[in-house]
């Protein structure tokens, strides 16, 4: 799943668990800055659903 965040940030992985607030559990994830220069890899993220991009 490719989550964009409010912050220009996109997160790629997974998805192992969505709540009634769109808060997300991914793994396996590929973090890539709001410029796209920088990637870091992360075994699991928990993203705020307020924070994603509607």
């Amino acid at each position: 799943m490719l989550v964009e965040l409010k912050s220009g940030e996109t997160l790629n992985g997974l998805l192992v668990n969505c709540d009634t607030w769109m808060n997300l559990t991914l793994r396996e994830v590929v973090q890539t800055s709001a410029d796209g220069d920088k990637f870091m890899r992360l075994p699991e993220i928990y993203v705020r659903g307020s924070t994603v991009r509607t």
